[in-house]
């Protein structure tokens, strides 16, 4: 027998859902548009089943935050690099 799939949001947020990506233990992931920066980009989002886990949402917004501080630091040694060569 052959699961289910659950229906593609349309949006998350202000996020236009284009496609899924990915899906894992904790979440699913989007192929998203963000019509304000008008850019795509991976949208992640806890499934539902498991939004009511306080335990789970302390994980998922510590890895947040570490990717969002990774991602600046990257930014930062980028622009360091590319113009102060």
């Amino acid at each position: 027998m052959q699961e289910k799939s659950n229906p593609l949001p349309k949006t998350i947020g202000d996020y236009q859902i284009e496609r899924a990506l990915g899906q894992g233990g904790m979440g699913e992931v989007f192929l998203a548009f963000d019509p304000v920066c008008k850019r795509h980009i991976a949208l992640k989002q806890i499934r539902k089943d498991l939004s009511q886990n306080v335990s789970l949402q302390k994980r998922f917004y510590t890895r947040l935050q570490f990717l969002l501080v990774f991602r600046l630091l990257h930014s930062f040694l980028y622009v360091k690099e590319h113009y102060t060569s």
